[in-house]
């Protein structure tokens, strides 16, 4: 009797045990399955974060900013024709090279037009046959040198204009690259900015990532302030 009632309390235990386990691991699941739910959730946020970061316009194009000191992996880009058109520093250098190429012009183009009218009267005598020899000669000598005094003329001011043509670009292309820098990293943070045109490398381009407006208004900015009255 005391054997029997001494196995049942053993088997009664044993069972309270294994209902006690099943109660700990329905409980250690609760979590996973929790988990399970919460994750595609986060992800799913995470996703239109990245959404909104990278692919909706805002207000001010190109709207993409990194963290300082961080990779933003952003690819902006410049006009360079809506420069040329909008930028006001562009049509003042043009004008100040036209009326340096006009001023050239000006003084070469009469001393050609006399040279010209001195080989006319040159050819006129020589059919004539009114020149001798010696004239024929000294005359020959004369106008050879006239033409090329009047040639290296011509080449000393064509340098004079390349020279100058090469420093107007200079000087624009600087400009260009410094105000855009300015505007990249006071808004942008991108890590390339290219410069696209007419007949460029570049194909075609985003216009939400496009620049020119804000570079346009930063150089203008900075001429003003530069050349105030």
């Amino acid at each position: 009797m005391y054997n029997l009632n001494k196995y049942k309390e053993m088997e009664d235990s044993n069972k309270k045990l294994a209902e006690e386990q099943v109660v700990v691991n329905e409980t250690v699941r609760k979590p996973k399955n929790v988990c399970g739910t919460i994750l595609p959730i986060v992800l799913l946020v995470a996703v239109v974060v990245l959404y909104v970061l990278f692919f909706t316009k805002k207000e001010k194009t190109a709207s993409v900013v990194a963290v300082a000191g961080e990779h933003s992996g952003l690819v902006l880009t410049v006009n360079q024709d809506s420069i040329n058109v909008h930028f006001v520093l562009v049509e003042i250098l043009k004008q100040d090279l036209e009326k340096e190429v006009a001023k050239y012009e000006a003084e070469l183009k009469p001393k050609y037009a006399a040279f010209e009218e001195k080989y006319r009267n040159f050819e006129m005598n020589y059919q004539n046959n009114v020149l001798t020899q010696t004239q024929i000669q000294n005359a020959q000598k004369q106008l050879m040198a006239e033409k090329d005094h009047l040639d290296a003329l011509s080449a000393k001011y064509s340098e004079i204009i390349s020279k100058k043509e090469i420093s107007v670009q200079r000087e624009l292309m600087d400009s260009l690259f410094n105000a855009t820098k300015r505007v990249n990293e006071a808004a942008f943070k991108a890590d390339y900015v290219f410069a696209t045109a007419e007949g460029s490398a570049i194909i075609c381009s985003n216009p939400a990532y496009d620049i020119t407006k804000e570079v346009i208004e930063e150089l203008n900015s900075a001429y003003n302030k530069t050349h105030k009255k």
